[in-house]
């Protein structure tokens, strides 16, 4: 199996987990809020002008950002023992983070394996 498979392998059991967890309400506001955002940008991009690697690349770091900033922040809340935070709450985000970042770091990897290729073939 290529890469290109196992990349829209992966990529079609994501988006099949997503819309499972959307059909059974699953995913918190904040969430399903960000997916329909990427449906419509999805949307967008099949009948606006493309959109770049680039910027989609950067999308993807603010999100995990954002992920990760949050998880921190109830980690400190919980170790401050704030009464609205729960130590699921802290789990969750802590593992919704751990997994972007990690979802993240593979494309990052694909994509620098795909640039070597392309720099080491014969002219």
């Amino acid at each position: 199996m290529n890469i290109d498979t196992q990349m829209t392998k992966l990529l079609a059991d994501m988006r099949s987990l997503r819309a499972d967890a959307m059909a059974r309400d699953v995913l918190p506001t904040q969430d399903l809020q960000f997916a329909n955002v990427q449906a419509d940008a999805i949307k967008g991009m099949q009948t606006t002008s493309p959109v770049s690697f680039g910027d989609t690349f950067k999308q993807a770091i603010h999100h995990v950002n954002k992920l990760q900033t949050e998880s921190s922040d109830l980690k400190l809340a919980y170790e401050l023992r704030d009464p609205k935070v729960d130590i699921t709450q802290v789990m969750v985000a802590s593992e919704k983070a751990g997994i972007a970042f990690t979802a993240m770091t593979q494309v990052r990897n694909k994509f620098v394996d795909a640039y070597r290729d392309i720099m080491n073939m014969p002219i």
